[in-house]
């Protein structure tokens, strides 16, 4: 395992493409998950669809697809976090000759765009998910359809419907880790 010391100083600066970080997003109840991919100097977004599980391999063989299908040019480095989805870095790096490192623990701002583009993909879920809720609201009283919005948004919170499954596994991961302000000062609330 490779620590991001001894990352090159040309994947700081955001000038040379080719620079990735990545992480795994693990849906409600760990019945789904994706992995986002995030080039460093562009801030090209790649999903990896994770189909049946989210096990090392699986993610491996998730991005030795979808790395494989970029030029060789724009494969110089991958960052992660220490998570054990990247276990098999080592036949990662094989397949797609592309350097992998890893973030101190508990450092995520280390892969701060990554972090950023699953904090964005965290909001856009929140508008899908309420989005369908309110379109799933059939009443034309304007108290009762107040009083089954309200019903909609604590229900949809719980129990999606299953065309917001991919929605509402973004937000289940991320919500875990939320920052709030209490006295005056940010407190990371989650595990």
């Amino acid at each position: 395992m490779v620590p991001i010391a001894q990352r090159p100083s040309e994947a700081d600066d955001h000038a040379i493409p080719g620079h990735w970080e990545g992480d795994r997003i693990i849906g409600t109840m760990s019945r789904s998950a994706i992995g986002t991919l995030v080039e460093r100097s562009s801030r090209f977004v790649s999903l990896v669809h994770l189909l049946h599980d989210h096990t090392a391999e699986t993610v491996r063989d998730g991005l030795v697809k979808t790395v494989s299908q970029l030029p060789i040019t724009l494969r110089r480095s991958l960052t992660w976090d220490q998570g054990s989805e990247m276990s098999e870095h080592v036949a990662f790096r094989v397949a797609t000759d592309m350097d992998v490192y890893f973030c101190d623990p508990a450092s995520p701002w280390q892969r701060g765009s990554n972090e950023n583009t699953n904090g964005l993909l965290e909001w856009s879920a929140m508008l899908w998910t309420s989005v369908a809720c309110m379109k799933s609201t059939n009443s034309h009283s304007p108290s009762a359809r107040s009083r089954a919005l309200k019903l909609r948004r604590v229900t949809c919170a719980r129990e999606p419907h299953p065309t917001d499954r991919a929605a509402s596994s973004v937000m289940a991961v991320r919500r875990q880790h939320r920052r709030v302000r209490r006295g005056g000062r940010d407190v990371w609330l989650g595990g």
